[in-house]
């Protein structure tokens, strides 16, 4: 760090962003409001983190999964401010973007992350295994007009716990390495 400067870089920003949009869906979700500022703030913390995330998250496999993450979760977030908008089938082209992309982007920096070890390994064995269930889920609950099914709810909830972690990755409050030498 130089004298005077800051500490603070582009990917601990995004990460920051992951962990605020984190929180702000548990919030929106407990209080029944709308996804679209935690949709943005996930969307855009995973896009700055894909293009200037710090050790372990540089790997090009990891970025392109967080690259389709922030597709993903902007896709989102613009599905739900055109939802209100007249025009018939407008949010469908946002939607089918997030269904494809978010779980591309889950397998993608889960698998990534998972080939490291430590933390870093079990950041990514959450966000596969948030993904699994996810996907469990939805298959037991295809076809059924009721509430999602616990799994499918369990599986979401695990992988914003993965997508925690990938925050705290980015933030760099982990111990990866040994002690800076002067």
């Amino acid at each position: 760090m130089p004298p005077g400067g800051s500490d603070i870089t582009l990917g601990r920003i995004g990460g920051g962003l992951i962990l605020l949009g984190i929180a702000a869906l548990v919030y929106t979700s407990v209080i029944g409001a709308d996804l679209i500022v935690p949709a943005i703030l996930l969307g855009g913390g995973a896009a700055v983190v894909s293009v200037a995330g710090p050790r372990p998250l540089d790997a090009r496999l990891t970025r392109a999964g967080l690259a389709f993450l922030a597709v993903g979760g902007l896709s989102v977030a613009v599905g739900l401010a055109i939802e209100s908008t007249d025009a018939e089938m407008a949010d469908l082209a946002p939607v089918l973007i997030a269904v494809a992309t978010i779980p591309v982007g889950c397998l993608a920096t889960g698998v990534s992350l998972a080939r490291s070890s430590g933390f870093v390994r079990a950041v990514g064995a959450v966000v596969l295994s948030g993904l699994v269930l996810a996907l469990i889920g939805e298959v037991i609950g295809l076809g059924s007009a009721g509430p999602p099914s616990a799994i499918l709810l369990l599986g979401v909830a695990v992988t914003g716990v993965g997508l925690a972690g990938v925050g705290v990755l980015a933030l760099g409050l982990t111990r990866l390495e040994g002690p800076a030498r002067a």
